[in-house]
């Protein structure tokens, strides 16, 4: 057990998901006892998984896109076991399925994995997709935003952005507005272009097999959150369930401890609170949330994203994920690339305040199965299972960069991890995990200057 300012005390750590996850392993793995407390009865946060009584199936709480170029993410996943268990394609590959006026086609945009600027470009031309002419659109927008690194426009939307940038409609509707929807679950109007930016630059920095995305082969709750668990527990940490911090205890702007549901105050020698704003705002309770930099906690608003899991009578074969042209829906995913051995079972995906993600779960449910009769038409559904993440994500949009947290807090001993602090990339499992590991170096060097 490592001592940090002379008492042994643990470092406790406040949620369970990526966030508090990657930091509490992170902390073991120094020889830091940890304590990671989580109000709920499943570990992953928002990436986690639940088994659905009616089929005894371990279902994600809405499926999930990795990225090659996610360094945190994998060395958390390799550090638990995990990383063989998603499977990446070689290069940027998404396959479209597209509504017609008759009935819906599909197509594939596949980048090759090296070659440079002329193979990209044969990829790009052997799309058959957009025009031609929004083809080299599209090249020439990719090649602006990585080959120029300086941020002159940090304040400007993804709308602003792809018109300075000359990006006609037909190649913001085909490429741009899909990958920014998943990337930052926002309207172009309203979603931050630099922290785009950012996610494009990391992905394409290295030729196209960085942003190759990748689909988890197991369900997230076995595939990573209980193996993070397990080997904190491993090395000495402790992880419990359902049980609820509600408020810190401070002496002297110092961090003392957490004070729990049962109003019990478990002494620590530092907190990390992995949590959303609005749980943070909750635990600091109204006086001290009321000051700098935590009063500003509730201008950062949250996106939706819904799933509807989709039993239909008749297998559907396909990719284990496709990107929806013209419909309400933004994916198709097959789970049974997930483990999910259903080989009838599809599920839809759909992100952003403007979008069915916010309407009410029967509506939802009408617009799923709409969908689907008009993208696999012949094939009755058999049961629709809807799951909705009303704060899926935060503090994406471009207003509210201004408002997102450091790490480090004006309280000695405090900290902060969680996908909307202020990163530098969006509130995605990528930013989580990051976040987590900032915390924890954070806490490293709190050791250091405490002994």
């Amino acid at each position: 057990m490592t001592e940090l300012g002379g008492f042994e005390r643990p470092v406790i750590i406040i949620g369970a998901g990526a966030a508090g996850l990657s930091a509490a392993l992170r902390l073991a793995e120094s020889g830091v006892k940890v304590i990671v407390l989580e109000a709920g009865k499943l570990l992953g946060g928002r990436a986690r998984s639940f088994m659905h009584s009616s089929t005894g199936l371990e279902l994600d709480w809405g499926p999930h896109l990795f990225m090659a170029a996610n360094p945190a993410l994998r060395s958390l996943l390799e550090r638990v076991g995990a990383v063989d268990d998603v499977l990446f394609s070689p290069s940027l590959e998404v396959n479209y399925r597209i509504r017609g006026a008759e009935s819906p086609r599909r197509t594939q945009l596949s980048f090759p994995e090296d070659g440079g600027v002329l193979a990209q470009l044969q990829g790009l031309l052997k799309w058959r997709g957009p025009r031609l002419w929004a083809k080299l659109n599209l090249l020439i927008g990719l090649s602006k935003i990585i080959s120029n690194s300086n941020d002159e426009y940090p304040n400007e939307s993804m709308r602003e952005m792809l018109g300075r940038l000359g990006q006609k409609e037909e190649t913001v509707r085909w490429f741009w507005e899909p990958f920014a929807r998943a990337v930052l679950n926002l309207p172009l109007e309203d979603g931050s272009a630099a922290l785009f930016k950012a996610v494009i630059r990391e992905a394409f920095s290295d030729g196209p097999k960085g942003a190759a995305l990748g689909v988890p082969m197991k369900a997230l709750g076995t595939m990573w959150a209980n193996r993070a668990a397990q080997r904190i527990r491993q090395l000495g940490g402790e992880v419990r369930l359902q049980q609820s911090a509600v408020g810190l205890e401070i002496h002297d702007s110092t961090i003392k401890g957490v004070i729990l549901k049962e109003r019990e105050t478990l002494g620590a020698a530092a907190v990390i609170s992995a949590v959303p704003p609005d749980a943070l705002g909750r635990l600091l309770g109204g006086e001290l949330g009321e000051r700098a930099p935590f009063s500003n906690l509730g201008k950062l608003r949250p996106g939706p994203i819904a799933s509807a899991y989709c039993w239909l009578e008749e297998p559907d074969e396909g990719p284990p994920f496709e990107a929806i042209v013209n419909e309400e829906w933004d994916w198709l995913f097959r789970p049974e690339a997930s483990g999910v051995d259903v080989k009838n079972l599809v599920c839809l995906l759909a992100g952003a305040e403007d979008s069915i993600a916010s309407a009410e779960r029967s509506t939802i449910e009408s617009s799923a199965r709409d969908c689907l009769k008009r993208m696999i038409p012949l094939n009755p559904i058999r049961d629709v299972l809807v799951v909705r993440e009303r704060a899926a994500t935060w503090g994406n949009g471009v207003a509210e960069q201004r408002y997102r947290i450091d790490t480090k807090t004006p309280i000695e001993g405090f900290f902060l991890a969680g996908d909307w602090t202020r990163t530098g990339l969006p509130a995605t499992v990528e930013g989580a995990v990051r976040s987590g590991e900032n915390a924890a170096q954070a806490i490293l060097k709190y050791t250091e200057a405490c002994e």
